[in-house]
């Protein structure tokens, strides 16, 4: 499960024989009885239920480890091989399938979408990311800028934003290339007195 991803359909099998191995009668061939539904039982002991694992979900979640580990982990072998084979000139959030490719690699690559929808940049020094391109403003629905007053340049990085020479952000050029609601959300990153690399959250 860690670096395979098991077809739906598998997984949804495995699922009834658990279910059956629950709530299944003593004798052979009776149905018994479902007290709760197999959803319910996938839910958080917390909420009053048994918390079992949903293992389409499990299975999504140890490949977007494999996955976290391609984006936080490069000096590993691993990172290498594949970063040779797969994505030799970008990252691992911004590779795609391609051809040739193995059985590992399209299953840790199917949790990159579930990764890309939680991992942003923590705003350090702002030389390695991009305004435009890379997810950094952490807001409810996403942290991509919106469109702003004026279009934002395609080289333009984070450390642009800053007043030169000091570790505030110049609220003159905020509002010149983002909404407000944007303005808010990037004046609530506070910054470091000291200049830190920035990194993937």
């Amino acid at each position: 499960m860690n670096v395979f991803l098991i077809p739906a359909a598998t997984c949804f099998e495995l699922q009834v024989l658990m279910n059956k191995f629950w709530w299944g009668g003593c004798r052979e061939g009776s149905r018994g009885i479902n007290w709760l539904s197999w959803d319910r039982m996938c839910c958080a002991k917390s909420m009053g239920d048994m918390g079992f694992r949903d293992l389409r979900c499990f299975n999504t979640a140890l490949l977007g480890k494999q996955g976290w580990r391609l984006i936080v982990d490069t000096n590993t072998l691993s990172y290498q091989v594949l970063k040779a084979k797969y994505f030799p000139r970008g990252d691992f959030l911004t590779t795609r399938l391609g051809t040739n490719y193995s059985f590992v690699w399209k299953s840790v690559l199917f949790a990159q979408r579930v990764l890309l929808r939680g991992v942003r940049w923590k705003v350090g020094d702002g030389q390695h990311i991009f305004v435009n391109r890379d997810p950094w403003i952490p807001k409810a629905g996403g942290f991509h800028p919106d469109d702003g007053p004026m279009a934002i340049p395609n080289a333009m990085q984070v450390c642009d934003l800053f007043i030169p020479g000091e570790r505030q952000w110049d609220p003159t050029k905020l509002l010149s290339y983002f909404s407000i609601d944007d303005v808010h959300a990037i004046l609530g990153i506070s910054l470091s007195i000291r200049p830190t690399p920035d990194k993937l959250i």
